[in-house]
């Protein structure tokens, strides 16, 4: 017996793609009237952001890239090749990039 409902069950399967959640963020910030000062701030042009917002436009990775700095701060990056929000933050018993003997 599947508990969940078909929209539940279609949000559960379909991750969702770096580019989607910055999008979500973007629209969150136009919708409470604080995107110009994004685009300022970033220098990205408003009309490009409002576009990108409502999914008829794209920007690019670079540009996803100061998004990503600006909405998630802390040890996350854009991976443009998987499309996917990455942590930086390194696994516990790894220094530099090398595990730690113990």
């Amino acid at each position: 017996m599947n508990l969940l409902s078909k929209k539940e069950t279609a949000a559960v399967s379909e991750p969702v793609t770096g580019t989607e959640a910055i999008r979500q963020r973007v629209w969150s910030r136009w919708k409470r009237g604080h995107l110009s000062r994004t685009a300022e701030d970033l220098e990205i042009r408003a009309s490009a952001l409002e576009a990108f917002a409502e999914g008829k436009g794209e920007l690019p990775p670079a540009q996803l890239q100061l998004l990503t700095k600006e909405f998630f701060p802390y040890h996350t990056e854009f991976d443009p090749v998987a499309d996917r929000l990455i942590s930086t933050r390194a696994r516990a018993g790894e220094v530099h990039g090398a595990v730690e003997a113990f």
